[in-house]
């Protein structure tokens, strides 16, 4: 965290911020990826507080050290160690970097008509680097050798490579669209937003209506959201359960409906916030713990809903009353788990099925409309079926 972004008045190049993190923070998700105990900042004396950084890094199990030279390296890694480096606002998708790393220490590469315009360093004639590398911790003690005015990075590169450690290759695919470059200033940062949020929102080809329209307002409000974090769309998730079952009380079926839908939404939006927040890793931690629970409050509410007495359809036994509501949550679970195709996942879209129940319920048609779902999930079911066709494995 040494390298400055434009004027001294910009700061460092690591604390730019792409896609609601700061480049630092990227790099630290990638560390604990790929399971580092302790995170070593090289940083400017007086540089900004990496209180946040210290926390992110120890709540998941790290020992978190800041140093002002090189030369402190050494009392920090052991000879047994494997060390990983990552060059100065390096930015990188961290799916692609640990299937790189997956198969054992090495110095990452690439060519070097495309290393040096990006602002990579000249290893060879032909080759330059890719900004990270994988090297025995026992080669630290050599820094020990170099004079105080020795670029850390550049230094511990060069004697990987000359005490053998083998040189990998990034794909050409792996280096597109900005998946892998040095940011080196907040106009590389800006332009940087809109496309790391498209990039780990995933294939919109396998999405449900809620999630094309929680990835539509991403791409549209990414950064304001993103600034907030996504515990907000969580906690307004369960807010709004809470809402839809209090309109139960004054007899307002078609809003709890309607609350059921927004909450699925806002649900969807925390998990894809998530998803871009940590650079298409799975999605960890408390608020995806939370979420995957509204998930299943979301089912309850739907029961309590739909099961709520009605003028025109009052249910003689509790058995009755919540039979109907059971087999549709009971379908809405099912048809996804057997069968991969669009169509399966669009019947078992929450949101969809919440607002079809809104307009059931202003004519007091919920219980016929939710019978009429679960035949169109069966009927959708059996018609997706065909001679030969196996059932989707599952966990």
């Amino acid at each position: 965290m040494i390298e400055l972004a434009g004027d001294e008045d910009d700061g460092p190049r690591a604390f730019l911020t792409v896609a609601g993190r700061t480049i630092a923070r990227h790099q630290l998700d990638l560390a604990l990826a790929l399971e580092c105990r302790r995170i070593v900042c090289l940083a400017r004396p007086g540089g900004p507080p990496l209180d946040e950084l210290q926390d992110s890094a120890e709540r998941a199990g790290a020992r978190f050290n800041v140093i002002g030279s090189g030369q402190r390296l050494v009392g920090l890694v052991g000879a047994d160690d494997e060390l990983l480096v990552l060059a100065d606002g390096l930015l990188v998708e961290p799916a692609s970097a640990v299937k790189l790393l997956e198969p054992g220490q090495a110095v990452l590469t690439q060519a070097i008509e495309h290393a040096l315009p990006a602002g990579f360093e000249r290893l060879d004639i032909n080759r330059g680097t890719a900004g990270i590398m994988l090297a025995p911790g026992k080669l630290v003690s050599r820094l020990a050798e170099l004079p105080d005015d020795y670029d850390p990075v550049s230094a511990l590169t060069r004697i990987a490579l000359q005490s053998g450690v083998a040189m990998r290759e990034i794909p050409d695919a792996v280096r597109a669209d900005d998946r892998w470059m040095l940011v080196r200033s907040e106009a590389d940062a800006l332009r940087l937003d809109s496309e790391w949020i498209a990039l780990n929102l995933g294939d919109e080809r396998d999405a449900t209506p809620s999630r094309l329209l929680a990835r539509g307002m991403i791409r549209l409000f990414g950064p304001a959201l993103l600034s907030g974090g996504s515990r907000m769309p969580a906690v307004g998730a369960g807010v709004l359960l809470l809402m839809a079952l209090g309109a139960i009380g004054l007899g307002a079926a078609a809003s709890g409906f309607v609350l059921v839908a927004l909450s699925v939404l806002s649900a969807q939006t925390a998990l894809m916030l998530m998803r871009v927040e940590q650079g298409s890793l799975q999605p960890g931690g408390i608020v995806a713990a939370l979420t995957a629970t509204l998930m299943g409050l979301t089912d309850a509410a739907l029961v309590v809903l739909i099961a709520w007495p009605a003028p025109r359809f009052s249910a003689a036994t509790l058995v009755d009353g919540v039979f109907a509501p059971l087999t549709l949550v009971g379908l809405l679970r099912l048809v996804p788990r057997l069968y991969e195709s669009r169509t399966a996942r669009w019947l078992h879209d929450r949101a969809l099925v919440a607002l079809l129940l809104a307009v059931a319920a202003v004519s007091g048609l919920t219980l016929l409309a939710t019978e009429v779902i679960s035949l169109m999930l069966i009927a959708g079911t059996l018609l997706q079926r065909t001679p030969g066709q196996a059932l989707r494995k599952t966990k």
